[in-house]
């Protein structure tokens, strides 16, 4: 392999590497990430019983 189809190769390969997504960056995340609390705390009155699991992920 010549280096210029080795290096070009390798540029194809750069183009498709994974790149990781990152969704605390999103408008979503940060919505749920300020609000959840405090829809918890509304809710908190009408539900007995609110469930530990997955509470501790914002």
């Amino acid at each position: 392999m010549s280096w210029t189809t080795a290096r070009q190769a390798e540029q194809r390969r750069a183009q498709w590497c994974y790149q990781r997504r990152r969704p605390e960056q999103t408008l979503l995340y940060q919505l749920v990430e300020t609000y959840y609390p405090e829809f918890l705390d509304v809710l908190d009155p009408c539900r007995p019983f609110q469930p530990r699991k997955g509470m501790t992920a914002f």
